[in-house]
């Protein structure tokens, strides 16, 4: 049985708004189910299909700031 998370999380996963997955629900490009406790959950993992990371955020690592070690080397 797959877990499910609050719309708030998945909106913190995707990097989106609420509005955003609400909207999405609304015209059917997301599943939703009620949680025990009343409120929407979304599977995370349709999510992740839904909005994928961006180019950018995937190279982040590449911009991070070179080690000093690094930078002996190449002068």
């Amino acid at each position: 049985m797959p877990r499910f998370i609050s719309i708030k999380k998945a909106a913190e996963y995707a990097r989106v708004s609420q509005t955003t997955l609400r909207r999405a629900i609304k015209i059917g490009r997301l599943s939703r189910v009620y949680l025990p406790n009343g409120h929407m959950g979304v599977n995370p993992v349709e999510v992740g299909q839904l909005f994928p990371p961006k180019q950018a955020e995937k190279d982040e690592s590449r911009n991070a700031p070179r080690r000093e070690a690094d930078a002996k080397i190449s002068t």
